[in-house]
């Protein structure tokens, strides 16, 4: 999954795609006082206090019969019988990838940040109390926690995990933490906004440690790996590479910058510059100027997952490009822009010829060492245990759920590089952190950015706040339960299927699941109703803006 907004769909817009919307001003309820005489209600009013009476139940709902001690999965059937993160989990399991507990902890003090219920920031709290128990103790946060202990989370590893054919980072429990797919990053920030909220002393405790295992975990050259801390003789080598996959380098950045910002602590802006460093010195060179997802120990690209060989990445490349403009705006140095112009012109050479460009995807996404051609991604076999990928010359049949094409616009780029070029850095580098709103914790978390990224989840969230009708018809398609239903055709083969030692016939090169032992999710042809997390986040993000938007126009008037 890819946390960040893919590098394709980001490089088709403005900078300003990647910032989280922010809202300024707080709604408050007019009192009529009792005993007097009133004007008839204004319609305005009314329909605020039925979106607020709508969220406190969809909250509560979410909170006293969906949540395991106030964390959450993605998605669960309306009996319960069954519930999921990425994979099918356990009864006592709850997720911390996103959009899982922490994403839900964000939207509670959005929440609370709107309305000033102390419900909301009291439900808050709940959600760190689990992300607490789930805290690994070097600080960090695994995908998922399974509340009943270690044993039983192993045992799911062991059923579920390991039989995930495209998912190999489910496959083996190693008893760590992970900086893959955001959910470290996310829980830490979330404890940061508690932080900056008045935290109890239990959760300014949890904040410290998380702080402290990005500082644990940084190597000597700045970089982080996927997972800390080692495991000796780890069946997952590229967890100890360090990698700007997923967006580790840049998420461990912003985080400590933001924690900087808050604390005043010059050593975590002094480990975060250390991480901006690590895009110059990984850095290919002119005769091949990209970059690869993940490096070995002696700072040579190196392979990740079986369907990630050692390689350059023209996405990764292009995101990097992005991410070195930014980087200048808040140093002023200029060696951040020095390998802009050769990355450029390689992007340009590597581009697709017009007439094999598929629904606009430009560029070839796994570039051969050395020889700048494009490798394409293929497998056979039929599950994780009997199943390869592997790579060819030429394109095809290729694998769906990790494209060997991506959308990559080079003159939106060049653009922003110019941009870059003109920027006067005349303000201190606490002024300019000040207002590069890509590195700042915004108001309201919660965005399309925070949700999108992850196949089957919600997608819908707009930059603009819903009409009256709009919002009215929301807060009516809740049920007499309290959750909107969802119907959903992602789901998964029930796990203990047994494993066909020998590929199972069929042809399964281009599908999203293997044989029905692979537990990995797909789409299906029969949608169910579920009660979906992410769901709830956005319809009542939706609900919130339009109650701050109201809030900001009446304040105006």
């Amino acid at each position: 999954m890819e946390f960040l907004p893919s590098p394709e769909s980001v490089l088709q817009r403005s900078p300003s795609y990647w910032l989280l919307l922010i809202f300024t001003l707080v709604f408050s309820l007019l009192v009529v006082p009792q005993g007097t005489a009133s004007s008839p209600a204004d319609p305005s009013e009314e329909l605020n206090a039925q979106i607020r009476t709508a969220m406190l139940r969809a909250t509560k709902f979410m909170m006293d019969e969906v949540s395991l001690e106030g964390g959450f999965v993605w998605y669960t059937l309306p009996d319960f019988s069954r519930r999921w993160g990425e994979l099918e989990a356990n009864a006592t399991s709850i997720w911390i990838q996103p959009p899982g507990t922490a994403t839900v902890g964000h939207l509670l003090l959005d929440a609370w940040t709107v309305t000033q219920d102390p419900y909301y920031l009291d439900a808050a709290q709940r959600v760190a109390d689990v992300l607490i128990k789930a805290q690994h103790a070097s600080g960090g946060w695994n995908y998922l926690h399974d509340l009943a202990g270690a044993a039983s989370e192993r045992e799911w590893y062991e059923r579920v995990g390991s039989n995930a054919w495209r998912l190999e980072e489910f496959q083996h429990y190693l008893g760590n933490a992970t900086f893959d797919d955001a959910g470290t990053y996310e829980a830490t920030v979330f404890f940061l906004r508690l932080a900056a909220s008045g935290a109890k002393p239990r959760h300014q405790q949890a904040l410290d440690r998380a702080i402290q295992f990005i500082l644990d975990s940084q190597y000597p050259n700045g970089g982080w790996p996927q997972r800390y801390p080692p495991v000796t003789n780890s069946p997952i080598p590229y967890a100890d590479y360090v990698t700007f996959n997923d967006g580790v380098t840049l998420l461990n950045i912003r985080v400590l910058l933001a924690a900087y910002q808050l604390m005043d602590k010059p050593e975590l802006r002094d480990a975060a510059l250390r991480g901006m460093q690590t895009l110059l010195d990984l850095w290919q060179g002119p005769a091949q100027p990209g970059w690869a997802l993940q490096y070995d120990s002696n700072g040579k690209p190196a392979a990740g997952r079986s369907y990630e060989p050692a390689s350059l990445s023209s996405s990764m490349s292009a995101t990097n490009v992005f991410v070195l403009t930014v980087f200048y705006r808040i140093t002023g140095d200029q060696r951040f822009l020095e390998p802009i112009p050769d990355t450029l012109r390689w992007l340009d050479e590597l581009a697709l010829p017009p007439e094999s460009v598929v629904d606009g995807r430009t560029h070839p996404r796994i570039i051969e060492l050395g020889t700048n051609k494009p490798l394409y991604l293929y497998r056979r076999g039929s599950n994780a245990h009997n199943g390869e990928y592997y790579t060819q010359y030429v394109p095809g049949e290729t694998v769906i759920h990790y494209p060997s094409t991506g959308r990559i616009d080079v003159s939106r780029l060049r653009a922003l590089y110019e941009q870059a070029l003109a920027f006067k850095p005349e303000a201190d580098f606490d002024q300019r952190l000040a207002v590069e709103e890509l590195l700042a914790i915004p108001r309201l978390y919660i965005s399309r950015q925070t949700l999108g990224g992850i196949d089957g989840t919600e997608r819908a969230l707009s930059g603009e706040p819903l009409t009256q009708e709009q919002a009215a018809t929301l807060v009516g398609e809740l049920n007499a339960r309290g959750y909107w239903p969802t119907l959903r055709k992602r789901s998964t083969n029930p796990p203990g299927t047994a494993i066909p030692l020998e590929p199972a016939v069929g042809n399964f090169q281009r599908t999203w699941v293997g044989d029905r032992s692979d537990t990995s999710p797909f789409v299906g042809e029969v949608a169910q109703e579920v009660i979906a997390t992410d769901v709830y986040v956005a319809n009542m993000t939706r609900l919130l803006r339009f109650l701050d938007s109201a809030g900001a126009a009446a304040q105006l008037q």
